[in-house]
């Protein structure tokens, strides 16, 4: 009998927050003083999305599982090798072994 795994997905999900100053969004390029609240909203809101910003607290908020699927292990050492395309040089039996020794504590 071959072997099986059963494959999911999941998306971790974070909530991060970010605190900047008024006075560094107040600035435009010209060095003129600008804006609504809305524009200073607005500018945070750019900076974050661009990452030119430090997060200021994250709380890890957990795992969603959005796929789950039955796989051969031919399947899964495919995936392994798409998704781990760094580790394409391992043996068949050195990619199963990570698999197998990620399971870490029983799962009772």
């Amino acid at each position: 009998m071959a072997n099986k795994y059963v494959m999911l997905t999941a998306i971790s999900t974070f909530k991060i927050r970010y605190a900047i100053p008024e006075e560094a969004l107040l600035v435009s390029c010209d060095g003129r003083v600008t804006g609504s609240e809305q524009r200073l909203i607005d500018k945070a809101t750019d900076a974050v999305i661009a990452e030119r910003v430090e997060e200021f607290s994250q709380e890890w908020l957990g795992d969603t599982v959005i796929d789950e699927r039955i796989c051969t292990e031919e399947e899964m050492l495919e995936i392994f090798d798409r998704e781990n395309d760094y580790l394409k040089s391992w043996t068949r039996e050195e990619k199963i072994d990570y698999v197998r020794k990620s399971l870490g504590e029983n799962l009772d």
